[in-house]
Protein backbone atom coordinates (compact mmCIF):
# COMPACT_ATOMS: atom_id res chain seq x y z
CA UNK A 1 0.00 0.00 0.00
CA UNK A 2 1.42 3.37 -0.95
CA UNK A 3 2.07 6.08 1.61
CA UNK A 4 -0.68 8.19 0.09
CA UNK A 5 -3.25 5.41 0.41
CA UNK A 6 -2.16 4.67 3.97
CA UNK A 7 -2.57 8.31 4.85
CA UNK A 8 -6.06 8.47 3.29
CA UNK A 9 -7.06 5.26 5.10
CA UNK A 10 -5.70 6.73 8.33
CA UNK A 11 -7.69 9.92 7.80
CA UNK A 12 -10.84 8.03 6.84
CA UNK A 13 -10.78 5.81 9.91
CA UNK A 14 -10.10 8.75 12.20
CA UNK A 15 -12.90 10.80 10.64
CA UNK A 16 -15.29 7.86 11.08
CA UNK A 17 -14.21 7.53 14.73
CA UNK A 18 -14.68 11.27 15.20
CA UNK A 19 -18.17 11.12 13.72
CA UNK A 20 -19.13 8.13 15.88
CA UNK A 21 -17.80 9.83 19.01
CA UNK A 22 -19.68 13.01 18.29
CA UNK A 23 -22.93 11.16 17.68
CA UNK A 24 -22.52 9.03 20.81
CA UNK A 25 -21.42 11.72 23.22
CA UNK A 26 -23.33 14.77 22.05
CA UNK A 27 -26.09 16.16 24.28
CA UNK A 28 -29.57 14.80 23.57
CA UNK A 29 -28.12 12.05 21.38
CA UNK A 30 -27.67 14.26 18.34
CA UNK A 31 -25.82 17.19 16.92
CA UNK A 32 -27.47 20.51 16.31
CA UNK A 33 -27.04 22.13 12.91
CA UNK A 34 -24.88 24.82 14.48
CA UNK A 35 -22.34 22.44 16.04
CA UNK A 36 -18.90 23.87 16.38
CA UNK A 37 -20.07 27.51 16.54
CA UNK A 38 -19.51 29.35 19.75
CA UNK A 39 -22.12 31.82 20.81
CA UNK A 40 -21.30 35.09 22.42
CA UNK A 41 -22.80 36.47 25.60
CA UNK A 42 -26.05 37.32 23.82
CA UNK A 43 -26.30 33.71 22.68
CA UNK A 44 -26.81 34.48 19.02
CA UNK A 45 -23.75 36.31 17.79
CA UNK A 46 -22.32 35.14 14.48
CA UNK A 47 -18.94 33.44 14.37
CA UNK A 48 -15.87 35.57 13.84
CA UNK A 49 -14.27 35.68 10.40
CA UNK A 50 -11.68 33.09 11.46
CA UNK A 51 -14.49 30.68 12.38
CA UNK A 52 -16.22 30.89 9.01
CA UNK A 53 -15.87 27.17 8.39
CA UNK A 54 -13.25 27.51 5.72
CA UNK A 55 -10.54 25.02 6.53
CA UNK A 56 -8.81 25.05 3.19
CA UNK A 57 -8.48 28.72 2.43
CA UNK A 58 -9.90 32.10 3.15
CA UNK A 59 -12.19 33.60 0.58
CA UNK A 60 -14.86 36.11 1.50
CA UNK A 61 -18.29 35.17 0.25
CA UNK A 62 -21.81 36.44 0.53
CA UNK A 63 -23.23 32.98 1.27
CA UNK A 64 -25.28 33.03 4.46
CA UNK A 65 -24.58 30.45 7.12
CA UNK A 66 -27.01 27.56 7.10
CA UNK A 67 -28.49 26.58 10.42
CA UNK A 68 -30.99 23.92 9.34
CA UNK A 69 -28.47 21.24 8.37
CA UNK A 70 -29.00 17.79 9.86
CA UNK A 71 -26.68 15.88 12.19
CA UNK A 72 -24.84 14.19 9.32
CA UNK A 73 -24.01 17.53 7.75
CA UNK A 74 -22.43 18.69 11.01
CA UNK A 75 -20.23 15.58 11.07
CA UNK A 76 -19.16 16.30 7.50
CA UNK A 77 -18.35 19.90 8.40
CA UNK A 78 -16.23 18.74 11.33
CA UNK A 79 -14.42 16.28 9.07
CA UNK A 80 -13.91 19.06 6.50
CA UNK A 81 -12.40 21.35 9.14
CA UNK A 82 -10.19 18.53 10.46
CA UNK A 83 -8.49 18.20 7.07
CA UNK A 84 -6.88 21.61 7.52
CA UNK A 85 -4.93 20.34 10.51
CA UNK A 86 -3.82 16.94 9.20
CA UNK A 87 -0.64 18.12 7.47
CA UNK A 88 -1.68 16.68 4.11
CA UNK A 89 -0.20 17.76 0.83
CA UNK A 90 -2.60 19.61 -1.46
CA UNK A 91 -3.31 16.57 -3.70
CA UNK A 92 -3.96 14.38 -0.65
CA UNK A 93 -6.22 17.02 0.88
CA UNK A 94 -8.17 17.40 -2.36
CA UNK A 95 -8.72 13.62 -2.54
CA UNK A 96 -9.86 13.48 1.08
CA UNK A 97 -12.08 16.53 0.56
CA UNK A 98 -13.71 14.84 -2.45
CA UNK A 99 -14.49 11.74 -0.35
CA UNK A 100 -16.14 13.87 2.33
CA UNK A 101 -18.05 15.88 -0.27
CA UNK A 102 -19.49 12.81 -2.01
CA UNK A 103 -21.12 11.71 1.24
CA UNK A 104 -22.09 15.22 2.30
CA UNK A 105 -23.76 15.99 -1.04
CA UNK A 106 -26.06 12.99 -0.57
CA UNK A 107 -27.25 14.35 2.78
CA UNK A 108 -27.25 18.12 2.25
CA UNK A 109 -25.89 19.36 -1.07
CA UNK A 110 -26.63 23.00 -0.25
CA UNK A 111 -24.50 23.01 2.92
CA UNK A 112 -21.73 21.19 1.04
CA UNK A 113 -21.91 23.76 -1.77
CA UNK A 114 -21.84 26.65 0.71
CA UNK A 115 -18.69 25.20 2.25
CA UNK A 116 -16.89 24.67 -1.07
CA UNK A 117 -17.79 28.16 -2.25
CA UNK A 118 -16.16 29.61 0.89
CA UNK A 119 -12.83 28.11 -0.16
CA UNK A 120 -10.09 29.73 -2.19
CA UNK A 121 -10.46 29.61 -5.98
CA UNK A 122 -7.75 26.93 -6.11
CA UNK A 123 -10.18 24.55 -4.42
CA UNK A 124 -13.09 25.24 -6.79
CA UNK A 125 -12.06 22.12 -8.74
CA UNK A 126 -14.07 20.32 -6.06
CA UNK A 127 -17.21 21.68 -7.75
CA UNK A 128 -16.92 18.77 -10.18
CA UNK A 129 -18.19 16.57 -7.32
CA UNK A 130 -21.55 18.34 -7.77
CA UNK A 131 -22.10 17.14 -11.37
CA UNK A 132 -24.98 14.89 -10.30
CA UNK A 133 -26.66 17.73 -8.41
CA UNK A 134 -26.14 20.09 -11.34
CA UNK A 135 -28.13 17.72 -13.58
CA UNK A 136 -30.72 16.47 -11.06
CA UNK A 137 -31.48 19.87 -9.54
CA UNK A 138 -30.73 22.16 -12.47
CA UNK A 139 -33.59 24.56 -11.72
CA UNK A 140 -32.69 24.86 -8.03
CA UNK A 141 -29.05 25.35 -8.96
CA UNK A 142 -30.03 28.08 -11.40
CA UNK A 143 -31.87 29.86 -8.57
CA UNK A 144 -28.68 29.78 -6.50
CA UNK A 145 -26.66 31.10 -9.45
CA UNK A 146 -29.18 33.80 -10.30
CA UNK A 147 -29.25 35.01 -6.68
CA UNK A 148 -25.50 35.73 -6.93
CA UNK A 149 -25.28 34.31 -3.43
CA UNK A 150 -21.51 33.75 -3.70
CA UNK A 151 -20.63 37.14 -5.14
CA UNK A 152 -17.98 37.03 -7.86
CA UNK A 153 -17.45 33.31 -7.25
CA UNK A 154 -20.93 32.71 -8.68
CA UNK A 155 -19.40 33.04 -12.16
CA UNK A 156 -17.21 30.01 -11.45
CA UNK A 157 -20.21 28.08 -10.14
CA UNK A 158 -22.16 28.92 -13.30
CA UNK A 159 -19.27 27.77 -15.50
CA UNK A 160 -19.07 24.41 -13.71
CA UNK A 161 -22.87 24.06 -13.89
CA UNK A 162 -22.90 24.76 -17.63
CA UNK A 163 -19.99 22.41 -18.33
CA UNK A 164 -21.73 19.66 -16.39
CA UNK A 165 -25.00 20.11 -18.30
CA UNK A 166 -23.19 20.19 -21.66
CA UNK A 167 -21.92 16.66 -20.98
CA UNK A 168 -25.46 15.29 -20.73
CA UNK A 169 -27.07 13.40 -23.57
CA UNK A 170 -29.22 15.42 -25.98
CA UNK A 171 -32.59 14.19 -24.65
CA UNK A 172 -31.75 14.95 -21.01
CA UNK A 173 -30.36 18.38 -21.85
CA UNK A 174 -33.48 19.21 -23.91
CA UNK A 175 -35.71 18.19 -20.96
CA UNK A 176 -33.73 20.35 -18.54
CA UNK A 177 -33.75 23.32 -20.94
CA UNK A 178 -37.57 23.23 -20.99
CA UNK A 179 -37.60 23.63 -17.21
CA UNK A 180 -35.15 26.53 -17.15
CA UNK A 181 -35.97 30.18 -17.80
CA UNK A 182 -34.71 31.76 -21.03
CA UNK A 183 -31.73 33.55 -19.45
CA UNK A 184 -30.50 30.26 -17.88
CA UNK A 185 -30.27 28.59 -21.29
CA UNK A 186 -27.68 31.05 -22.59
CA UNK A 187 -24.38 29.23 -22.88
CA UNK A 188 -25.73 25.73 -22.28
CA UNK A 189 -25.01 24.72 -25.86
CA UNK A 190 -21.87 25.52 -27.78
CA UNK A 191 -22.37 28.20 -30.44
CA UNK A 192 -23.28 26.86 -33.87
CA UNK A 193 -20.55 27.37 -36.45
CA UNK A 194 -21.37 29.92 -39.09
CA UNK A 195 -20.54 29.21 -42.68
CA UNK A 196 -18.52 31.82 -44.48
CA UNK A 197 -19.48 32.53 -48.09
Amino acid sequence: MTTSRKRLLFIGTHLAALAAGILLFSPAGGISGSAGKEKGPAGDSPPAASESGSSHGTAATKAPARTNAGPGASVHLLAWKALAHDGLTRPERMKASAVILRQWIQEDWQAALDTVMKETPDDFALLSEFNGVFADKAVEMWSVIESKRYGLSTVTLRNFWQQSLRRLDEATLARIEKELPENARVGLRPPKPTSMR
